[in-house]
């Protein structure tokens, strides 16, 4: 039934971004946020990420959802510059489905250079699990997202785990 109902969301803007800020501990001022989808089902009521998002990957979904989680985001740096005057790095989760599409940079190019997006506005979080498949392929595409100006962050879900080997091997 999810699958059903998540193959319609986002044609009937059933998708919402909410962002947890970030706060500098210096001066107390919002430098960044993290965008987390929210899925507000008409038929189910509120559906949580964990719910949806595994359905989403299995299904080949979440390179669509996912596309536009990061213009909705990347949007909302644009206005977040304009409003404060200042930059706001927004971090967006991207998936492994969406690192080993073969056209992902392409795609993130191709909307930094149509909307006029500064690359510097913006982060990929990843989870470290999908980086110890060691892929050319992953190298290439982390290599590329960096050298486009987009900073890249391993994001362990406070499991407080982490090998700091990864720092050495991939752009983050």
């Amino acid at each position: 039934k999810i699958e059903t109902l998540l193959r319609y969301a986002l044609s009937k803007n059933e998708f919402e971004l909410y962002y947890q800020p970030v706060i500098s501990l210096t001066d107390n001022t919002l430098i960044g946020a993290e965008a987390l989808i929210r899925w507000n089902s008409p038929e189910l009521g509120f559906v949580v990420p964990d719910q949806f998002i595994p359905i989403a990957e299995e299904r080949g979904l979440v390179i669509e959802i996912g596309r536009w989680v990061m213009e909705t985001a990347f949007k909302a740096a644009v206005k977040w510059d304009k409003l404060l005057n200042q930059t706001v790095v927004i971090a967006v989760n991207i998936s492994s489905k969406q690192l080993m599409q073969y056209d992902f940079t392409t795609i993130v190019r191709n909307s930094l250079l149509a909307n006029g997006w500064d690359a510097s506005w913006h982060k990929f979080e990843m989870t470290e699990s999908f980086l110890l498949k060691e892929r050319t392929t992953v190298k290439d595409t982390l290599y590329f997202l960096n050298a486009l100006g987009i900073k890249i962050s391993i994001d362990v879900f406070g499991t407080g785990f982490s090998a700091l080997a990864y720092l050495y091997k991939f752009s983050v």
